[in-house]
């Protein structure tokens, strides 16, 4: 299996180089549970490579802070037609702050001035809308060694938003989404826990799936509104994991629910 320490690393040497001895900031991006995993993932990386950042919530906590240093803005899916508050959010920080944006998805090219270094959580279609930005893993990853069990049966974790497949009108019998259930200031612990309590899990939530990846458990992994789910699993789960499968058609869900 590969790893993904090599594309951590070199996330960790270009914030060293770009933050120096000056102040760092994080601000996580604003979301549901499963940006609550990315958050996790990226206090964890910050912890494990010595970076002493000052985390704040909003946008005007940041606002209000001297000009200088480098605001990390962490990785998320809000660059695209379904969610788009980060290029705001990012737009006002660059005129205080240097600015990091973590390992997103860019579903549209972002009009945003050069001065600002972007990392890209996929090698395909994000690069195409984003061709500066280097490449990382999604932060979640950053979580190994998670505490698991061997579960029982199937869980279903199937999103009930704007994101969903387009050909998948209702969530099969016995769904939960799991990501809608906290935010992304909510203790992780939870989430995992639920996760943990299955032996496979069928799900369309990228943060789900990771977390079943970090658990150990069978994933069968299904497409969402756009790109996004597809070109992760390409980037940074095929290869690094041996038990997750990802189904390029919604319309066997209710097959897979009635056999879960």
């Amino acid at each position: 299996m590969k790893t993904h320490r090599p594309d951590f690393e070199h996330l960790r040497d270009v914030l060293r180089d770009i933050c120096r001895d000056e102040p760092v900031y994080y601000f996580p991006n604003p979301g549901n549970w499963g940006d609550g995993l990315i958050r996790a993932g990226t206090l964890r990386f910050f912890e494990t490579h010595g970076f002493q950042v000052e985390e704040h919530f909003r946008c005007i906590d940041f606002m209000q802070k001297p000009s200088g240093g480098t605001l990390i803005y962490g990785g998320s899916g809000a660059w695209c037609s379904f969610w788009n508050h980060a290029a705001t959010h990012v737009g006002k920080l660059r005129r205080k702050f240097r600015v990091v944006v973590l390992p997103s998805t860019y579903e549209v090219p972002v009009d945003l001035p050069d001065d600002i270094t972007f990392f890209r959580r996929d090698h395909q279609e994000s690069r195409q809308a984003m061709p500066r930005a280097h490449f990382c893993h999604d932060m979640a990853f950053a979580l190994q060694d998670w505490p698991r069990s061997a579960g029982q049966g199937a869980g279903l974790f199937f999103r009930t938003d704007r994101e969903r497949h387009p050909d998948r009108f209702d969530a099969p019998p016995g769904n939960v989404d799991l990501s809608n259930q906290g935010k992304h200031t909510t203790d992780i612990a939870g989430f995992m826990a639920a996760i943990d309590r299955y032996e496979t899990i069928h799900t369309d939530r990228l943060h789900v799936a990771i977390g079943g990846c970090l658990l150990g458990k069978a994933v069968h992994l299904y497409p969402n509104g756009y790109f996004k789910l597809q070109a992760v699993y390409r980037s940074s789960i095929e290869g690094y994991f041996d038990r997750v499968t990802f189904h390029e058609r919604v319309d066997t869900l209710p097959l897979i629910a009635a056999g879960a």
